[in-house]
């Protein structure tokens, strides 16, 4: 069953319902294209961490990738404007023109909504897999399974 939260922006308030799995694969799939900028040494420090996102923010495709998440989400998502419920789909233009902030915060939200679940189980999962693999003693080297000693 899709989970629905809902977060107050600015002044309104967005009910993002998740995306079935046919629409997020997609979505994922770019997500994770776009995110495979940033490296691990991206998050060794605030500075590093902005010059990952530098890096993202010059890469010639990130209006194709945020039109792209914006057309995915704004079907799942309904605005309360004074007490109606209004599908985002029918006003998205004229709801967001000249807020772009809190246009990245409600994309920000149903990514978060989206796919922080599957972000935390990969990494936990890669985190797993790496360490059942083993390490020679006295060594930072790992020794494949797959590969036969003598």
């Amino acid at each position: 069953m899709r989970k629905f939260e809902t977060q107050v922006i600015g002044d309104c308030s967005y009910t993002v319902t998740q995306l079935t799995a046919g629409a997020g694969l997609p979505v994922f799939s770019r997500l994770l294209s776009v995110l495979a900028i940033l490296n691990a040494d991206s998050f060794a420090s605030e500075e590093a961490f902005l010059a990952g996102v530098a890096n993202v923010l010059r890469d010639p495709k990130l209006s194709e990738h945020l039109e792209a998440f914006c057309a995915a989400f704004r079907g799942s998502t309904q605005v309360n404007l004074n007490g109606n419920m209004i599908a985002l789909d029918a006003l998205y233009d004229e709801h967001f023109a000249g807020k772009y902030i809190e246009l990245i915060q409600w994309l920000m939200f149903c990514i978060k909504l989206n796919f922080a679940t599957s972000f935390l189980e990969a990494i936990r999962k890669g985190r797993d897999l790496m360490q059942s693999f083993p390490v020679e003693s006295g060594s930072s080297k790992s020794q494949s399974p797959l590969k036969k000693t003598g």
